[in-house]
């Protein structure tokens, strides 16, 4: 505990949270109360940066388990503003971006992904 809380000295507000979760998610423990994007795809994150690979959707379904399609919808979402190649990132998604997506990870395909 007092590595992690060394770890977070100089850390402010939802990067405290997003380590927190990390943890929690690492000891396979649930937080049910949050509700944030944060604590769904919380955790370090590899990039193209520093010679770590890029984490592709699949890693990241891999990773998260989603349990419904409106979880794996988030990561998507989340995936394409925050973590997809540069040339990839979109601020906004559609129902061809779920698609895509879904298929990409191997994640069943609701029945209907334009709701």
């Amino acid at each position: 505990m007092a590595t992690i809380l060394d770890a977070m000295n100089g850390l402010e507000g939802e990067s405290i949270q997003r380590v927190l979760d990390y943890v929690l998610g690492r000891l396979s423990l649930n937080r049910p109360t949050r509700t944030s994007l944060a604590a769904t795809v919380s955790g370090p994150v590899p990039t193209n940066g520093g010679g770590a690979r890029q984490l592709s959707i699949r890693d990241l379904k891999e990773e998260k388990r989603p349990e419904s399609s409106n979880q794996m919808a988030a990561l998507v979402a989340y995936y394409l503003s925050e973590l997809a190649p540069e040339n990839e990132r979109k601020k906004e998604i559609g129902a061809a971006d779920l698609e895509k997506y879904f298929k990409q990870a191997a994640f069943r395909l609701p029945r209907s992904p334009r709701m």
